[in-house]
């Protein structure tokens, strides 16, 4: 199946104003249960070649960031990776689209499914699963990708620095401080910035 051809979990741009001010990462108590209660309900699976350009259907992508103590996992998107728009960024949040294998009975259970696998394929098998823990909705809108992408912010805490074996999508990998995050795609400056206020 090509890439366009795959079914991909969005929902109409129009719900993303009752999660809260965007661009930016919406982490209170309102903002999910607006999004619980009002975005998850409308969420559907369409054809990504269809919504790729398409700005009023927004692509759901599981964005987790990888901690280790005060550390957090920064990677290089290979030339290779999914994402074209993207490759040879660097980043902290490891994700991609939800497809219809991830498909649970709840909205939530989907989104928690694709992040997991998306973990699992990106970084390859861990000797003991992290427990995942929601952040916020993420919703920038400087480029291209921005424009028909929301994140779902997860922090996945793993108890031992590990090295990951990694996959055609991440090329390089490290540990760093929060404070050595420098340069990075919008969205992991995003989260960066909201680390920092978590450890203020």
């Amino acid at each position: 199946m090509s890439k366009d051809d795959e079914q991909v979990l969005v929902f109409p741009h129009c719900g993303l104003p009752r999660l809260g001010e965007f661009p930016g990462l919406a982490t209170s108590t309102e903002a999910w249960t607006a999004f619980v209660c009002d975005v998850l309900p409308n969420c559907r699976f369409m054809r990504r070649g269809d919504v790729e350009d398409d700005p009023t259907m927004q692509q759901v992508i599981p964005y987790v960031v990888c901690r280790w103590h005060n550390k957090v996992l920064v990677y290089n998107r290979g030339v290779k990776g999914g994402e074209k728009r993207l490759a040879d960024k660097w980043s902290i949040g490891i994700g991609g689209h939800i497809n219809l294998i991830d498909e649970h009975k709840s909205r939530i259970d989907t989104i928690r499914a694709a992040a997991y696998r998306e973990l699992a394929e990106e970084l390859g098998p861990v000797s003991v699963v992290p427990v995942l823990h929601y952040v916020g909705v993420l919703k920038t809108d400087a480029n291209e990708v921005d424009h028909v992408h929301t994140g779902v912010v997860f922090i996945a805490y793993f108890n031992t620095q590990m090295v990951f074996t990694g996959s055609e999508e991440i090329e390089r990998h490290k540990w760093l401080s929060i404070d050595e995050l420098k340069n990075y795609d919008l969205w992991s400056e995003v989260v960066r910035d909201h680390l920092v206020k978590e450890e203020e």
